[in-house]
């Protein structure tokens, strides 16, 4: 009986680290350990203590039933994939059952009234929007770090949310050398109003008032419309002027992608940042690339920080109404950072592709920059 706990623990080891599997890859692990047991034993006790040693060793019996299979093998490849070109430079896998705080910060709103349609402003208010940000709806569990998004029960009319970033903690820049992030994650479903976000800003002390030195939106949604959004802002006045009207000079580069299945499975959603281009990918491919020297502005030296994020109402999604269904989840199953082995990027390459700029595409929509209200907005039925 010993023996076949030992081997059985032995496999769950071998697993979980050597291998570094997780689940679904953990329910087979623990199917081969079943079996054997079973095999050798022929009884139900030892195939029962066998089953609770394994369950308890992958927290798939904790009792709390927040647990589900993490999705990390989706057959998605990933733009941050170590091995030959790119060496990892941090992750985070949201192992455990707390906030890393040495690496993350909870975004929480402050109390009274708040401009929920200034373009660029405290986390408080841009994370957050309509919504209060609370520490309360940010959780790790399962493998995932879990965004919750809901209605104030004592206000049905107010809404709470979650919002973390790396501020002032963890942030990279790209002079000689480039660097990937990546985010794999599972968005909210439809609901009007829910606006869930992955998005970079320079660590410079006043990136809550201007954007000189640019933002970069790895990834937007709107009301669960199915369309990504992947963006770069900068201010054309900069470096020049510091702090220039955001309405004279605000200029962007976008691109979108449809992805149907975004609230029922997982997609990594990446940027590449050099010390010319910037390119967005997603499940490991490149979609879109906007180079400075095509647009005429300068990417700086700055390091950026990650945000991660669900906004509810605002100028883009619009508020949220009676049928907006609450409560919803953001999922993030790992964010990881690389950097090139070799000292090259292997995606700057050729011209810039997939960028759209100036005064928005047609597509489905049609997106512009506002004035005096909020960073963009959509016009629904532009074709």
């Amino acid at each position: 009986m010993v023996a076949v706990v030992l081997f059985s623990l032995s496999i769950v080891w071998f697993c979980r680290f050597s291998l570094h599997v997780r689940c679904p890859s953990r329910a087979m692990c623990f199917f081969i350990v079943a079996v054997h047991a079973g095999t050798l034993s022929n009884g139900l006790a030892q195939f029962a203590l066998v089953f609770w040693v394994v369950a308890s060793t992958f927290g798939l019996a904790d009792g709390s039933g927040s647990h589900r299979m993490a999705p990390r093998l989706r057959g998605h490849a990933s733009f941050c994939q170590t091995g030959g070109a790119w060496i990892q430079d941090w992750a985070d896998e949201f192992e455990g059952d707390a906030l890393d705080q040495s690496s993350w910060q909870v975004v929480v709103s402050g109390d009274g009234e708040r401009n929920i349609s200034l373009p660029v402003g405290d986390l408080g208010v841009t994370a957050c929007r309509a919504a209060k940000c609370v520490a309360e709806n940010v959780k790790v569990s399962g493998g995932m770090l879990r965004l919750l998004s809901n209605r104030d029960a004592s206000d049905s009319s107010k809404f709470l949310t979650g919002a973390v970033d790396t501020n002032n903690l963890r942030a990279w820049s790209a002079g000689e050398h480039p660097f990937r992030l990546c985010v794999s994650a599972q968005l909210p479903p439809i609901s009007r109003g829910v606006w869930p976000a992955h998005w970079m800003l320079p660590q410079n002390g006043y990136s809550d008032r201007c954007l000189d030195e640019g933002e970069m939106d790895i990834t937007e949604m709107v009301s669960g419309d199915g369309i990504v959004y992947n963006t770069y802002h900068w201010m054309a006045s900069w470096p020049q002027k510091k702090c220039g009207k955001f309405e004279d000079y605000h200029k962007s580069a976008f691109s979108t992608r449809r992805l149907p299945d975004y609230a029922s499975s997982f997609h990594e959603f990446a940027i590449e940042r050099s010390a010319d281009h910037i390119s967005y990918a997603i499940d490991g491919q490149v979609v879109s690339t906007v180079r400075a020297s095509q647009h005429g502005f300068t990417l700086s030296s700055s390091p950026f920080f990650v945000i991660l994020n669900t906004a509810i109402g605002g100028g883009w999604p619009g508020a949220p109404t009676e049928d907006t269904q609450l409560p919803v989840e953001h999922l993030i199953d790992y964010v990881r950072v690389v950097r090139p082995a070799g000292g090259d990027s292997v995606s700057d390459k050729g011209a810039e592709r997939g960028i759209q700029a100036g005064g928005g595409f047609q597509a489905a929509q049609e997106v512009r920059t506002l004035q005096g209200s909020d960073r963009r907005e959509i016009l629904i039925g532009k074709h």
